[in-house]
């Protein structure tokens, strides 16, 4: 079992790079398309409830989507309008200023996505597993001012929480060195992926298959009312995260509802466009390769095993996430590739452990240090996506054609 706090010093630096490099290609190109502002279509509805919600009616009457992207985009619509009055500026956020500053919350929660990834991977396999996971994290949803990538940081935060106490326990052997806060963590930031995009209520499955772990493992040392506060916890508090990020869902139910019911619709029978096939299929053959390049893709199916085999607990909880957003989006014939975004960081860990693996075994038949082996692997594997994010950034950065049209 990998020790969270063994030489926390020595991957610092490498992590801090990591993640400004991660930065700069999430934050370039954050101008893309503009002055055209449908350059990402979806982006003027979150930007326009948000602008609706500063206009002094807080119920969104709105609820294809749930609230938290547009609160959390007021807010920093009103801390940019403070700063430029701070300047003496005119307070009113210009349009374009307005997709810069909710392009950067996006970017900026993309980037603060791989320190909760290092966090992740290191709970369950370590410091080194954690740094490949996190070199190999994509970008390209990250650009866009939508939920996706949002939702994607709540869901990867809930299960790092949920993940650290349950390797405690098998560390240490005793329900006493464990306290309630990483579960009210866990529920809370889960309620916030829901409240973020519906498909974030999948993490619920995990919150069972965590209660399921923990009363298996802790049943032999804890009374009855520690053997279920955890799961009272992770409820109450993925409900108050929920209600709290989208308080009109109580308060407007009926349009809540509406709304809720349009979503499922939506996904079931498909978008305006060409007939793509259900998602069962699709995510799996285009959405997941594309997303992770097809050596982190390979690798991430071959760790999968390795970490059912090995960190078992951390597999389950993982994997039933995995499976029940997949179920979720599988019956759909709306296939976008974003849909399958909290899927990315969790493929990055299990890609990680194989990385590992190979490199271990192979450090044992020639004369290279693992360490070194690990590098070259996880470059090997990663290149690929590195470039494409690159490339993807490049072309971002060009004058949209839209805007040279007129």
């Amino acid at each position: 079992m990998p020790n969270a706090e063994e030489r926390p010093c020595r991957y610092k630096p490498w992590l801090l790079i990591i993640v400004l490099l991660g930065a700069v290609l999430r934050f370039v190109p954050v101008w893309f398309g503009l002055p055209f502002d449908r350059a990402r279509p979806d982006e003027e509805t979150a930007i326009g409830h948000a602008v609706a919600v500063l206009g002094g009616d807080p119920n969104p009457h709105f609820f294809d989507w749930p609230s938290l992207t547009f609160y959390l985009f007021a807010a920093a619509f009103a801390v940019a309008s403070w700063i430029h009055r701070l300047l003496a500026l005119d307070p009113a956020l210009t349009v374009n200023e307005q997709y810069l500053v909710a392009r950067g919350c996006v970017a900026l929660a993309g980037t603060v996505t791989i320190v909760v990834l290092f966090d992740l991977a290191r709970s369950v396999a370590g410091e080194t597993t954690a740094l490949v996971a996190s070199f190999t994290l994509h970008v390209r949803e990250s650009h866009f001012a939508m939920t996706d990538v949002l939702m994607t940081l709540f869901t990867t935060t809930s299960l790092a929480l949920l993940v650290r106490p349950l390797t405690t326990l098998a560390r240490t052997g005793s329900v006493q060195a464990i306290g309630i806060a990483s579960f009210v963590g866990a529920g809370f930031a889960g309620g916030l992926a829901a409240s973020t995009k519906y498909s974030g209520a999948a993490i619920l499955a995990a919150f069972a298959a965590s209660e399921y772990i923990w009363t298996r493992e802790a049943n032999r040392m804890a009374s009855r009312v520690q053997i279920w506060t955890p799961a009272l916890a992770l409820v109450v508090s993925f409900a108050c995260g929920f209600v709290a990020a989208t308080p009109f869902a109580l308060i407007d139910y009926r349009l809540f509802s509406s709304g809720l019911v349009f979503d499922v619709m939506h996904l079931s029978t498909g978008h305006a466009g060409p007939d793509l096939g259900r998602g069962w299929s699709y995510h799996l053959e285009r959405s997941l390769p594309t997303a992770l390049g097809l050596p982190v893709f390979a690798a991430a199916i071959l760790g999968a095993i390795r970490m059912a085999t090995t960190y078992a607990r951390a597999a389950l909880i993982i994997g039933v996430f995995c499976a029940a957003l997949y179920t979720l989006l599988a019956p759909g014939r709306t296939v976008f590739f974003r849909y399958i975004l909290p899927i990315v960081p969790l493929a990055c860990v299990s890609a990680a452990v194989v990385v590992q693996y190979a490199a271990d075994w192979l450090a044992r038949r020639v004369r290279v240090s693992s360490r070194t082996l690990v590098v070259v692997l996880a470059f090997a594997v990663s290149v690929r996506t590195l470039v494409n994010s690159v490339w993807m950034d490049v072309l971002l950065a060009k004058t949209d054609t839209r805007v040279l049209a007129g």
